[in-house]
């Protein structure tokens, strides 16, 4: 339904050390009070006693304890300055919203349009998530814009070792594309294999390793326009995708893993990783 994801900004860049505490308190109580929100402390949760011989309790207190990182995860957090409301129904968010502004001075936004560098557009065709002027920030800033594109992220060719080419002089312009491109693949699942390639040299780059970095940036500012679709109207089904190769690092002979998880014709989690152990074989990896 559109419209159904809103922001709702609650004042929180006016905050700072000294009374973050004062409004966090106030907030809470007014929400549990009103039973709007299931507010756990941030002093953490301890486990009770002899818990592993009682099932259902160690879930709850499991449930707990993820509840308890997740408040204190938000506490610490200073880079989210909105509150984002998230449902399903149009109607709860409006009395929701209409309840708060009795208590607290509040500012509608509308519409959830950016967060965090994410691009979110509700059309009538279903809702679109992309990260397209994050990706054409970053290909300013290595002075790509103008450069020669790619149709692949990665060359198939494209065999990398820890100790080929030039050591870099100066790591940082490396790790700061790297990271980069690891955020953008929040909404780029089809780069997640290639930036994972790269991301191992981190600690210690190398002239081959920063290049094909820079090819992956030169994909990505030819397909610009990727994102995530979640279409409307489509027929539920789950579907998971599983596959690795064998000994593809050159370094350690370690092999790479990776799955995509698509709810109807969209994915919703994906994963590239290199194990964590040698393979004997193509069973085995």
């Amino acid at each position: 339904m559109k419209g159904t994801s809103h922001v709702a900004g609650l004042g929180l860049e006016l905050l700072n050390q000294s009374n973050y505490r004062i409004w966090k308190t106030c907030m809470e109580s007014y929400l549990v009070g009103e039973d709007l929100w299931d507010v756990v402390s941030t002093n953490g949760v301890v486990a009770p006693a002899n818990i592993t011989e009682n099932v259902e309790a160690f879930k709850k207190w499991k449930q707990q304890n993820a509840k308890a990182e997740f408040v204190l995860k938000r506490t610490i957090s200073h880079g989210i300055f909105e509150h984002v409301i998230r449902c399903s129904n149009y109607a709860k968010v409006t009395r929701l919203q209409e309840e708060l502004s009795l208590r607290f001075d509040m500012k509608k936004l509308g519409e959830l349009k950016n967060f965090l560098g994410l691009q979110i557009e509700n059309l009538e065709q279903g809702i679109c998530v992309s990260q397209f002027n994050y990706a054409k920030r970053l290909i300013e800033k290595f002075g790509l814009i103008d450069g020669k594109k790619r149709s692949t992220p990665l060359d198939v060719s494209a065999r990398l070792r820890c100790d080929e080419g030039t050591c870099l002089s100066d790591p940082r312009p490396f790790r700061a594309l790297v990271g980069s491109l690891i955020y953008l693949t929040i909404t780029r699942p089809d780069i997640a294999f290639s930036v994972g390639i790269v991301s191992r040299y981190m600690q210690e780059p190398w002239k081959p390793h920063f290049e094909e970095a820079k090819n992956i940036l030169k994909y990505v500012n030819s397909t610009l326009n990727l994102g995530l679709f979640y279409k409307k109207g489509v027929e539920f089904s789950l579907q998971g995708f599983v596959d690795t190769d064998f000994s593809g690092d050159l370094d350690d002979q370690r092999s790479t893993s990776g799955f995509v998880f698509m709810c109807a014709t969209t994915s919703i989690s994906w994963c590239s990783k290199k194990q964590g152990s040698v393979s004997l074989s193509t069973i085995e990896a």
